[in-house]
């Protein structure tokens, strides 16, 4: 039966999203994510069933229980997206490769940092590449799959430079590296296919409807995890397609 064992990872994935939700409030702001958390309007501090994943939002009715004001519901979503994701990691790999795990969560961790304040901590960039290097060294994957990481590396740093750093973040460079050694070779360049495209449609979108200047920073950080989390479960699919497309 995988009802109880899917069940038990659902809860631990929420749990760990709760902790995601730490490191996106804390570490763009230099905070230290010790402590215990407290309501952003009245600082009061979470007693331990305020900091029940998904059950002290639902029961809250998304308010802090002291002043009333409104739980961003983002803590919510990611609670629960990280639940699901471990479930769906779990059915599909089982714990043969446990290091997905925090990996997904890092990566959905790092998505909504820089979506919500422009930064890719350091941090987080730095241990999402020892765990990548980890998978890519006890999985035996081929030696290619660093080839394409370094190519990716080469190629964002080229751009960095071309466009006077106002293209793409600095921490976009390792962080593409990172991403381009979860993938096999040559899904890389399908990821960054992705990554490019999505962003470029996003920012079309933004300057159609929303009169965007192109001063305005949009960021890659989110396109860079779609483009690998779609390249990650369905390249075959995706490589048909865009063959039968060409041909």
């Amino acid at each position: 039966m995988l009802f109880l064992p899917s069940a038990f990872i659902f809860i631990l994935g929420t749990i760990f999203g709760s902790f995601a939700n730490v490191l996106i409030d804390r570490l763009p702001f230099e905070k230290s994510i010790g402590g215990r958390s407290k309501c952003e309007k009245c600082h009061h501090t979470l007693s331990g069933f305020e900091l029940i994943p998904l059950l002290s939002y639902v029961v809250q009715r998304g308010r802090c229980r002291h002043c009333s004001s409104v739980i961003p519901p983002r803590l919510l979503f990611v609670e629960l997206l990280n639940g699901l994701v471990w479930v769906l990691l779990f059915y599909l790999f089982g714990f043969s490769d446990i290091l997905l795990f925090p990996i997904f969560t890092l990566l959905i961790c790092m998505s909504l940092t820089d979506l919500e304040n422009l930064t890719l901590p350091f941090s987080l960039v730095g241990l999402l590449i020892i765990l990548s290097l980890t998978r890519f060294f006890i999985s035996n994957m081929a030696i290619q799959t660093i080839y394409g990481g370094l190519i990716s590396l080469g190629l964002f740093s080229l751009i960095y430079l071309l466009t006077k750093k106002r293209g793409i973040g600095f921490a976009d460079l390792p962080f593409v590296f990172a991403l381009s050694l979860l993938l096999e070779w040559p899904d890389f360049i399908l990821m960054l296919w992705i990554a490019f495209v999505s962003g470029a449609l996003v920012g079309i979108i933004l300057l159609r409807f929303k009169r965007q200047g192109m001063k305005d920073r949009i960021p890659f950080g989110p396109f860079l995890v779609l483009g690998t989390v779609l390249t990650f479960f369905y390249s075959q699919i995706i490589w048909r397609y865009l063959l039968n497309l060409v041909g």
